[in-house]
């Protein structure tokens, strides 16, 4: 018989055994419950939605008090600090930020008006302080900072006698919070920043006080002043238990204070600091550990600003690596350094820590007698919670019976903030491995094997993905149901909507600064407006699920770590995990299966514009964190517009089995790369669509690879296309692919590649099989074409001078044999789509476009030959038509003149029907089709939009 394994000393496995477990577990004020979906389960409220209020943290404050639970009390308490500590050193009107941005223009009008809005923020600051309201304020965070350092002794250890007795802590929070509710609601209502200390990373007040022991190693001398500064975030939780610890190792003058890099120090602040350095301290500042050490940086020039010497400045630090690493920039001050493996969360990953752990777990009915660390698979470190795997020799009491269990143990956070991961796990049974219990920061689950992680390539069942993910999202959303999407009030935390309305604020330009805050930020708010909030996942990469061998279906690790974590991206909107899974699919169709099922189980209706929104933001998020990479990554962005435009474009178009002709090159024609990413724009959908509608049958011509002409011959309906410069062509009626390189043709081209990989630096790109694209990257990841004495060597070392002609672009060099152009490929196209019947010698297409002079011999097989206004100097030749607009513009007029009319314009090619939040998202598409002076008409239609509409 199988040996159970008691989940938090209990026999029980399912939540709803586990029920009065919960309720004792989270019996504290603290944990306050909300009814979920099934009215018979409740569940911790606080611990399942970790961005609370002022308000909120404030009534909970004192009943952790009076339990004596000092760590939770703490936590609360320097969170309401934090709070307020932002609100008393605001960047009004942003100008701090937009001086910082003006400061690095190159124009010599932006260093003025960066000291104009630097004035105007002091002239504003100053004015503030004198009001009635700030300094009402200003008395009662005095009150707050002193009960905040009060706890923080207590947390250390420090005794009764030292500080107030716990009813006269008590007191002290029952009148702060009598105080707070006379507070102004927008006070109030101000959301907490989490600290990535105690949230994301594993650090503990037991690292202070070995910080503080290692100070005095330095420097003895416990009588001189001494201000510790934290650097906010983290600083408002570090630094009153690094002041709490230097006066438990004999500091007999310690002060605390915070800091915002950027923000303007108050009077006070400015005073305490002069009035330490003069007596002879020094100024001790701390934050979490550094990865380029710029904020802290920021923080020293601006304490030596207000008279603090350098040499009066320590920074005490924790490191993830040894002190080597502490970053270059820091290494002209004194720093007191804790390297990663004198942490104290070593000590409570000893063998023999984790059986006197999990004794508790499971005493009396299981006794621990043995465990050992085990190797855990390699992975990327990635400044995130420690990982350890044990393997666990028991004894069940009853029967006398010995068996051995694996189990994981990982960093969660400290506090209430860990205890999340175990409150989320208690709503997730079904979904999410067995939970042992948690413990100083520390999550003990079951160990999932190597051989039953999820891998969705060679074979696997991508439906058992597509079930589980919609299961567990579904699940979550009615769980981790919340009253309020509260991450649209959060602004300069890069919320989902902020990193959204920064991806799309890049079709401004360098007016992004301007546009962002007054048009793109409630626009995109709008669009991802959701009626049922959720506490969602925040990564559902594939690696992250493991198959349950004995019960069967997929469980998820890792539910707790990216839903509020220090890489930011808050969102409350279950469909933002949906779009995540997404990405793991590569097929359409696959796809459309997961969305069908989550729509089917919750009853959500998923708008295209969320769709896209999340997907741009998944994709940014992995190009962060370098998990995705590439091409890859940059064609994620591409493919995730064009299916947005073709669900709104072409998705009620049956393909177009007959019909004239039309050759259209993509970059600068179709598409441009206003977002960062090539995508079409509105006027480049509605033309293409008008000749579709037209009984026109537009095919492409481009230099891109044969996979980018596949993926968008697919998303816009297209019979097929010519790819690599007319050295392959694709036909997508039938799937077949054509190459006209001969074999000594394709033989010089690989001569040539071999050429090109002896140049160091030289990246050729894997997806040109046939034609050749070669670049260079710079230190910054940007792209760029050869130089023109390495496209010669390469040449002559190939041996093909003469043969094969090189192409520069902006972004690449390509290559191409001399005999073939993208002529070559449209008349080989034109054959298999039109029938051998058709004369090869005139003009074999009604249409056709492009921008460069490789386009001209596609151009001359057209009767109508077009080009955009930017490609008027690259192609002066009379046969060529062009046009007064630019790039996507320029095409939908010259559609306009092949059909008479302009695109949409007659019942035949009328438009698709939109629904207001697609023309409202269309308009940031549409921003600089037509240059500047459109931007400015554009960027006008978008501002009346917003007030006409709705809120």
């Amino acid at each position: 018989m199988k040996t159970k394994i008691p989940v938090n000393g209990k026999d029980s496995s399912t939540l709803a055994q586990n029920k009065a477990e919960l309720e004792n577990e989270f019996s504290s004020p603290l944990f306050m419950n909300i009814t979920a979906m099934d009215a018979s389960e409740t569940y911790p409220l606080l611990l399942l939605n970790l961005l609370n209020s002022l308000a909120e943290l404030a009534v909970l404050l004192p009943g952790e008090i009076e339990r004596g639970t000092w760590l939770n009390a703490y936590l609360l308490a320097a969170g309401m600090n934090q709070i307020v500590e932002d609100e008393l050193h605001p960047d009004p009107l942003l100008l701090g930020k937009a001086a910082k941005y003006l400061g690095r223009m190159r124009s010599p009008v932006g260093p003025w008006a960066a000291r104009l809005a630097k004035m105007t923020a002091s002239v504003i600051l100053t004015m503030r302080s004198w009001g009635q309201q700030t300094r009402r304020l200003t008395r009662w965070q005095a009150e707050l900072t002193l009960l905040v350092q009060q706890l923080a002794e207590r947390v250390v250890g420090l005794p009764e006698s030292h500080g107030t007795s716990k009813d006269e802590l008590a007191g002290s929070s029952q009148a702060l919070v009598a105080a707070e509710e006379s507070l102004p609601e927008r006070i109030r209502g101000a959301l907490l920043r989490l600290p990535s200390c105690f949230r994301s990373f594993d650090q503990h007040p037991d690292d202070l006080q070995r910080l503080a022991e290692k100070y005095f190693q330095y420097w003895p001398e416990r009588r001189l002043p001494l201000v510790v500064v934290g650097v906010r975030t983290s600083g408002s939780y570090l630094a009153p238990l690094l002041g709490a610890a230097l006066k438990a190792a004999g500091s007999q003058d310690v002060q605390v204070l915070t800091v915002r890099p950027g923000r303007r120090l108050r009077p006070a602040e400015r005073r305490l600091l002069q009035d330490a350095v003069a007596r002879g301290g020094r100024v001790l500042v701390t934050d979490d550990p550094p990865t380029t050490g710029g904020s802290l940086v920021r923080t020293a020039r601006a304490l030596e600003g207000v008279g603090v010497k350098r040499t009066s400045i320590v920074f005490m630090l924790q490191l993830f690596g040894s002190e080597k690493s502490l970053p270059q920039v820091l290494h002209g001050y004194k720093a007191v350094l804790l390297p990663w493996k004198d942490w104290s969360l070593h000590d409570r990953l000893q063998t023999e820590s984790v059986r006197r752990t999990l004794n508790t777990f499971w005493a009396p009915a299981i006794q621990v007698e043995n465990v050992e660390p085990l190797r855990l698979p390699p992975r990327k470190w990635d400044r995130s919670h420690a990982h350890a795997r044990f393997r666990v020799a028991c004894r069940d009491v009853q029967n006398g019976r010995r068996f051995e269990r694996q189990l994981s143990v990982k960093g969660a956070g400290l506090g209430y903030l860990g205890q999340h991961s175990l409150a989320v796990a208690k709503a997730l049974p079904d979904h999410t491995p067995t939970l042992y219990g948690f413990r100083d920061g520390l999550l003990y689950r079951e160990w999932l094997a190597e051989k039953d992680r999820l891998v969705l390539e060679g074979g696997y069942d991508a439906d058992a993905f597509i079930q589980a993910a919609s299961n567990y999202t579904v699940a979550r959303s009615r769980t981790l149901k919340v009253s309020k999407d509260i991450s649209l009030r959060l602004f300069g935390q890069r919320p989902v909507w902020e990193a959204a309305s920064n991806l799309m604020s890049r079709s401004f330009g360098r007016a992004w600064i301007l546009a962002r805050p007054a048009l793109v930020d409630p626009l995109i708010k709008r669009l991802l407006r959701v009626r049922n909030p959720a506490v969602v996942d925040g990564c559902m990469d594939q690696a992250r699920w493991f198959e349950r061998s004995a019960q069967g279906g997929l469980v998820k690790i890792d539910f707790d770590e990216r839903d509020f974590c220090n890489l930011d991206l808050y969102c409350y909107d279950p469909v933002y995990d949906l779009a995540g899974a997404a990405l793991e699919l590569q097929e359409t169709a696959l796809v459309e299966k997961l969305r069908s099922a989550y729509t089917r189980q919750s009853g959500d209706e998923i708008d295209e514009e969320r769709w896209l929104i999340y997907s741009l933001v998944h994709l940014w998020d992995r190009g962060r964190a370098q998990t995705m990479y590439g091409d890859n990554w940059r064609r994620g962005f591409s493919r995730a517009v064009q299916d947005y435009f073709s669900a709104l474009y072409f998705a009620d178009l049956d393909p177009a089995q007959s019909g004239e002709l039309c050759a259209l090159d993509i970059d600068g024609v179709l598409e441009t790369n206003l977002l960062g990413f090539p995508s079409l724009s509105p006027s480049s959908a509605m033309a293409l669509r008008a000749l579709k509608q037209h009984a026109y049958r537009p095919v492409l011509a481009t230099g891109r690879s044969l996979k980018d002409v596949r993926e968008r011959c697919e998303a816009y309906g297209l019979p097929g296309g010519v790819a690599e410069y007319g050295a392959v062509v694709y036909n997508h009626l039938t799937g077949e692919t054509t190459s006209l390189l001969t074999a000594h043709q394709a033989a010089a081209m690989d001569r040539l590649r071999a050429a090109l990989g002896e140049f160091t630096g030289v990246v050729p790109d894997p997806d040109y099989q046939f034609g050749l694209r070669a670049f260079r990257i710079d230190e910054c990841g940007r792209r760029s074409s050869l130089e023109a004495d390495t496209v010669t060597g390469a040449m002559q070392r190939a041996r093909v001078e003469g043969r094969i002609r090189s192409i520069r672009g902006d972004s690449q060099t390509d290559f191409m044999v001399s005999e073939i152009d993208k002529s070559s490929g449209l008349r080989m196209l034109a054959r298999q789509l039109v029938g051998s019947t058709k004369q090869q010698t005139g003009a074999v297409y009604a249409f056709a476009m492009g921008d460069t002079v490789e386009d001209l011999p596609m151009l001359r097989l057209a009767n109508l030959a077009a080009a955009p206004a930017h490609a008027a100097q690259a192609l002066p030749y009379p046969e060529v038509q062009i046009l007064t607009r630019p790039y996507q513009a320029g095409f939908a007029q010259a559609v306009a003149r092949l059909l008479g009319h302009r695109p949409g314009a007659c019942p035949i090619c009328r438009g698709p029907n939109l629904s207001s939040n697609s023309k409202l998202l269309l308009r940031l598409f549409a921003i600089q089709e037509s240059g500047r002076t459109g931007m400015l008409r554009n960027a006008l239609a978008l501002g009346l939009w917003r007030f006409r509409q709705p809120q």
